[in-house]
């Protein structure tokens, strides 16, 4: 358990609360005020038990009362603690860890078994861990590693600026524009949200995130209309507005009280990433999405020219931040650096950087983004010294491979510092090469920002947040279909948002009455009506 589950928490030094700053409170003309303090590194997080097949005995249930009463559980040995990490890790239901239980029994010729009866009895073992007994552990490993939140710079910084005694809760938006029906004629803005307390295996699953809002569209009448300068402002002044009015309460400054495991925690919420693809990120940072745009990157500030140029050095790219950006908005020279003439709602928020927070998204850079590139492009180059027969055949071959439905992503990925130096030497490597192979089959010569921002930005990302098994929209596209797809089938399109709020509610009152176990997908907020309606 101290591998998959163990909790780094280092009790910070006493310091003022810093929550008297205008930031703070969210006025229109606030100033703020930068940290650059260094590290401290603490995290909370709560296991959640599996779903069961129902597989318990009697023995179980006979319990002794001094176990019952166990102020601070704990396993009994470490094999008995690396069968539940096992159990853990991988997933496995009751009937496959009670397979073990007995394989182990039979063979190990033990006289006493250091396993429990079932696995069902190791889970509830778990829940009843208290919370308080995870914050505590020491810290074993003093090389710097990057892999959950809790080890990034970020979580460090942000832990700084709190009062003494308080713990940080980490919150992740995803956002995602997604189409209702086949034809793409009515799209629904959805926002989901989870937390980076929680460990990255168990918070890539879906039902650890929770649908938060559907946002306003608005729709333009023709085509004139929507490509017009009113119409774009107009629509990121709604999407800022929205976000404050939905995000602002977060912010109290004397912050939550947080009931974990029979026990309460003064926390803190804290903004610290969004996950979305390009255009979305490009919305959240207000800047221009068109890649033709002069500096079309939402990190920094590097020219369209130089999108594809691998060796620039750090003194050639100036990141943006919420003070230079600021200084361009108001000076009314905006368009200079490719930004809205809309105030980022962002900029009022405390120890956030919209535009490094606005993460590369792994599928959508990689998978759908670069990779894809580097197929079209190899298909070219085939194409021309071998002809057309060649791709066809290569595309019949990529038919037969049988899709494998299994696949996951690694649940333990783990950098050392000497790790992200050596991935950033890798990905300067291939990116040489890729562009030595392909510039001249490119139209723009390769000008992408996907691939500006995964050679100079995703190493700080990493730096900053974390591994990047943390930025992927993979789990959050299939939500869309519970929450956006299916509700829209079943009402008769008319104030769609009404009804399929009312469905969700509905679904939500269902699945709570039905079972009191984890449910597969998660339960929403019980939404009865809009929050507020107004007209432009």
């Amino acid at each position: 358990m101290n591998e998959h589950a163990s909790i780094q928490y280092e009790e910070p030094a006493s310091r003022e609360p810093k929550f008297e700053t205008k930031e703070s409170k969210f006025e229109s003309n606030e100033t703020e005020s930068e940290s650059d303090e260094t590290e401290s590194e603490s995290n909370k997080t709560e296991f959640e038990s599996d779903k069961t097949d129902n597989e318990s005995n009697e023995s179980e249930e006979s319990e002794s009362a001094e176990e019952e009463t166990e102020t601070i559980p704990k396993f009994l040995n470490n094999t008995y603690s690396d069968l539940m990490t096992l159990i853990i890790q991988h997933n496995l239901n009751n009937k496959a860890g009670n397979a073990i239980i007995r394989f182990f029994n039979k063979h190990s010729n033990l006289p006493t078994s250091p396993l429990p009866k079932n696995i069902e009895k190791g889970r509830k073992l778990i829940d009843r861990m208290k919370l308080i007994n995870l914050l505590n552990k020491e810290k074993t490993n003093n090389n710097r590693n990057y892999n959950e939140q809790y080890t990034s710079n970020w979580w460090a910084q942000t832990k700084k600026t709190l009062p003494t005694g308080s713990y940080l809760l980490s919150i992740i938006l995803y956002s995602d524009a997604s189409t209702t029906d086949s034809l793409g004629k009515n799209t629904l803005y959805s926002i989901f949200v989870t937390l980076g307390n929680i460990i990255t295996w168990r918070r890539n699953k879906p039902d650890v995130k929770q649908l938060l809002v559907y946002l306003p569209i608005i729709k333009a009448k023709d085509d004139t209309q929507k490509i017009s300068e009113e119409h774009k402002n107009i629509v990121c002044r709604t999407f800022h507005k929205s976000l404050k009015f939905l995000l602002s309460p977060l912010y109290d400054d004397n912050g939550i009280e947080l009931e974990l495991n029979n026990s309460i925690f003064w926390c803190f919420p804290r903004i610290s990433m969004i996950i979305s693809d390009w255009p979305e990120a490009c919305t959240f940072a207000l800047t221009y999405k068109s890649t033709k745009s002069n500096y079309p990157c939402h990190f920094c500030l590097v020219s369209k020219e130089d999108l594809s140029n691998i060796n620039l050095n750090s003194n050639q790219i100036e990141p943006k931040s919420y003070n230079n950006m600021k200084l361009y908005y108001k000076n009314n020279t905006e368009k200079n650096v490719s930004i809205e003439n809309v105030r980022n709602f962002f900029w009022s928020v405390p120890n956030i950087n919209i535009y490094a927070a606005t993460v590369p998204d792994r599928m959508y850079h990689l998978d759908l983004g670069l990779f894809q590139h580097q197929l079209n492009f190899t298909k070219i180059l085939i194409n021309k010294q071998c002809g057309k027969s060649v791709i066809d055949e290569m595309n019949r071959r990529t038919t037969k491979i049988l899709r494998y439905k299994d696949l996951k992503s690694f649940p333990n990925e783990n950098y050392e510092e000497s790790d992200v130096t050596l991935l950033q030497e890798s990905i300067n490597e291939w990116a040489k090469l890729f562009i030595e192979l392909f510039k001249e089959h490119s139209k723009s010569k390769l000008q992408f920002p996907k691939l500006h921002s995964w050679v100079f930005h995703i190493c700080s990302s990493i730096h900053e947040f974390g591994a990047i098994n943390e930025y992927t929209t993979e789990t959050y596209k299939s939500l869309h279909k519970d929450y956006v797809k299916k509700p829209y089938k079943l009402t008769n399109k008319k104030e769609i948002e009404k009804q399929i709020m009312k469905i969700i509610r509905r679904k939500a009152i269902i699945t709570e009455s039905s079972s009191k176990e984890i449910p597969k997908t998660p339960i929403v907020l019980k939404y009865s009506k809009k929050l507020y309606e107004f007209c432009i």
